[in-house]
């Protein structure tokens, strides 16, 4: 009785301390980049027919990073009708999963350890290890439900529950995440492993692993058959990045993230290298499973092989699921150890040293959320106009700025002084404007406007799409008004501080129907690439969405018979809902033709801000980033000098310009393709065949098939002239 009394109290302690060191975390009114992009910029989150679009084709190819996790768009926006746009009840659903998440770590530790205590270590430091992304934010509902799923799936593989449960829990993490696919080899691993932990290897574990195995199969088909359908990842690849070498690479990066100290490490290893307490089965195991989880992490499965890794950094949020695994090594090591008095005084101090590391950035922090936002935001490096906002404190405090408003007035006032002190002051006023208030959550243009201008990839370029799109909403509302002239005054502005701003470019024509100045208006929408680009690639079935394709229908019909207003109005909407990839096409399609016009200073500009704005899985990311590097190279401009000379009928110094080309991009394949040519005129084959065989060496050149097939073509008569 006295015992029970003493362990309630000792975790009633705990559990106060945790609550208190953790309240700020949970309470601060903050959200960062990675949340208002899950949460607010999906349209779908306020209506309820917009859950059945989360289930299909065309939100898979919507989500941008290969993946499809309905189950996970659905619980945020559940939370999101019941609490809006307050961070808590995020923070809270976060905090719950992985809290269950933690109880099931403890559960099959308690199976696979046989030792409550060291399991219940082990559970512990999984929850102190990943409770940080849990607090943070609103984001990341995706690996914590998945988690929750895996692990409560793997509990009831375990102790024998009925398969069809088990095979339902697997789905809806299946439906969380796309990493819980690695569940089934998973848990095959823990019944070779460790054959006698639970029930695994009974009939009815058999029945539950055969019944994953099923639904996996039928995710992969959908998965492939979807992809295909979409037509949105393109030709596979394997890249270097996703080479078995970079892949080992990553696995220690994140092995080193979850312990978070080398230290911890080296002791760990020590301590399995000269006691071992551990057999060679459970390394296996717990090797195994590490692998195997962060296998889909990384991005190599067969059906996403486009991507090299949507990864940037490791982050701990994305051990979730294979965090599991290295706290159950550390339990088993300390449970092991136990019997030998110097190893298990180790293994206790390992285990407090790795416990307070686990919550040192939480625990050991002095200054609140307010103290810290501030002192980070007066030594922003974006105010130098050279770094990305992404992540920034200037993005986190712009994007929060309602919600401070609300939470800490004082704080707010302190950040709009800020601004106004480190930016121009009209830059300033329309920064306040745009983000000052609650309709930044509300308001679905908005929001999705909010995540465009903070992917930009410097202020000046951000302050120059806000300004932009401020002059363009004055001009919207000036026409909607009957005040033609005001609205053409605002667009010209728009499109005069961003001349990609092709909403504007419409609007001016617009504006002048309105005039009644008709042949200047039809001449305007000429003019304006938008319209074309966007009426064509529409046509082409580009979107699967049918009220997309019926907009897009009225939008041609409007445009064809002059009604620009409603043209204008169908555009602006368009725009809004076919997301991130049309908007880079457009931008490429303007950067192209600067190309084209020479305009090489303007067209680098265009190309960086086409990178900018690309998806990681966009597929002309490679051509794009060639392009930029022979414009910095001063590759391009030698090629179309040489090119210059070719049409004029000077064939050597063409030659000269191609080597030159050639010597700053070595990769440069129409450089090769264009002095095999000038070769082969003068009947020099053999210097035609080296140039032909050197372009088709270079690794993008099979990505180009107009390309490859004049290459291979011109390789042909050169090898059969050189016989």
């Amino acid at each position: 009785m006295r015992s029970g009394l003493r362990d309630a109290a000792a975790t009633a302690l705990i559990a106060t301390a945790l609550a208190a060191a953790y309240a700020p975390a949970l309470l601060a009114p903050l959200v960062d980049n990675d949340s208002f992009t899950v949460v607010y910029s999906q349209t779908t989150l306020g209506r309820w027919d917009g859950v059945a679009d989360m289930f299909s084709p065309s939100y898979f190819s919507r989500f941008g990073i290969g993946g499809w996790r309905p189950l996970s768009m659905l619980a945020y926006s559940l939370v999101y009708r019941l609490g809006g746009i307050d961070p808590v009840p995020y923070k809270l659903f976060k905090f719950g999963l992985h809290a269950s998440s933690s109880a099931f770590v403890f559960a099959i530790g308690v199976l696979l350890i046989g030792d409550r205590r060291w399991a219940l270590a082990a559970a512990a430091a999984y929850f102190l290890r990943l409770l940080q992304p849990a607090t943070a934010g609103l984001a990341f509902f995706p690996d914590y439900m998945a988690a929750f799923f895996c692990l409560a799936a793997m509990f009831g593989y375990l102790k024998g529950t009925t398969p069809i449960l088990v095979a339902g829990l697997y789905a809806c993490g299946l439906l969380s995440k796309e990493n819980a696919l690695a569940l089934p080899a998973l848990l095959l691993l823990t019944g070779l492993a460790l054959p006698g932990a639970g029930q695994a290897g009974s009939r009815r574990s058999a029945a539950a692993l055969a019944s994953m195995l099923l639904v996996a199969a039928f995710y992969i088909g959908v998965s492939k058959w979807w992809v295909v359908v979409e037509n949105f990842y393109g030709p596979a690849l394997w890249t270097a990045r996703a080479s078995p070498g970079r892949a080992l690479l990553e696995y220690g990066a994140y092995w080193r993230e979850f312990f978070g100290s080398d230290a911890v490490l080296l002791v760990g290893a020590l301590g399995l290298a000269g006691g071992r307490v551990l057999g060679g089965r459970w390394l296996l195991f717990v090797l195994g499973w590490t692998a195997l989880s962060l296998w889909s992490v990384l991005n190599i499965w067969p059906f996403f092989p486009r991507f090299e890794s949507y990864l940037l950094r490791t982050e701990t949020r994305f051990l979730a699921l294979p965090g599991a695994a290295m706290a159950w090594l550390f339990g088993c090591w300390g449970a092991n150890a136990r019997r030998r008095p110097a190893l298990s005084a180790a293994a206790c101090l390992l285990g407090a040293w790795w416990l307070i590391a686990s919550a040192r950035d939480d625990l050991l922090a002095r200054a609140g959320w307010d103290e810290r936002l501030l002192a980070g935001l007066r030594q922003d490096a974006a105010f130098a106009g050279g770094a990305p906002l992404y992540g920034s404190p200037f993005s986190e405090a712009a994007l929060s700025l309602p919600l401070i408003r609300r939470a800490s007035p004082g704080t707010a006032a302190e950040i709009e002084r800020l601004l106004r002190r480190r930016l121009p002051r009209r830059d300033a006023e329309e920064t306040l404007a745009f983000f000052g208030d609650d309709s930044l959550y509300r308001e679905a243009w908005k929001a999705k406007l909010a995540v465009q201008l903070m992917n930009q990839e410097s202020l000046p370029a951000f302050l120059t799409t806000l300004a932009a799109e401020s002059a363009y909403r004055r001009g919207r509302e000036a026409l909607a008004a009957g005040d033609a002239p005001r609205a053409l005054d605002a667009f010209r502005a728009a499109l005069a501080r961003d001349e990609e701003h092709e909403a504007s470019c419409l609007g001016i024509a617009a504006s002048l129907q309105a005039e009644g100045r008709a042949s200047q208006a039809a001449k305007q929408v000429g003019r304006c690439r938008a319209s074309g680009l966007l009426h064509e690639e529409l046509a082409a079935g580009e979107d699967s969405r049918p009220s997309v394709r019926e907009a897009a229908r009225d939008y041609a019909r409007a445009l064809q018979d002059g009604r620009l207003n409603e043209a204008l109005r169908l555009f602006d909407s368009l725009r809004g809902v076919l997301g991130p990839l049309w908007r880079v096409d457009l931008r490429l399609s303007r950067a192209d033709a600067l190309l084209r016009e020479e305009k090489y200073a303007q067209a680098t500009r265009a190309y960086e801000r086409v990178l900018a704005e690309a998806p990681s899985g966009w597929q002309g990311r490679g051509s794009v980033e060639r392009e930029l590097a022979r414009l910095r190279r001063g590759s391009r401009a030698a090629f179309d000098s040489a090119m210059r000379a070719f049409a004029g009928g000077d064939a050597d110094t063409a030659i000269a310009g191609f080597g030159e080309a050639l010597r700053l991009s070595p990769d440069f394949i129409e450089a090769y393709l264009s002095r095999g040519a000038l070769y082969a005129d003068r009947g020099r084959w053999d210097d035609a065949l080296t140039d032909y065989d050197e372009g088709l060496r270079q690794p993008h050149a099979a990505r180009n098939p107009l390309l490859l097939r004049q290459l291979m073509s011109a390789r042909a008569e050169a090898a059969r002239r050189t016989r």
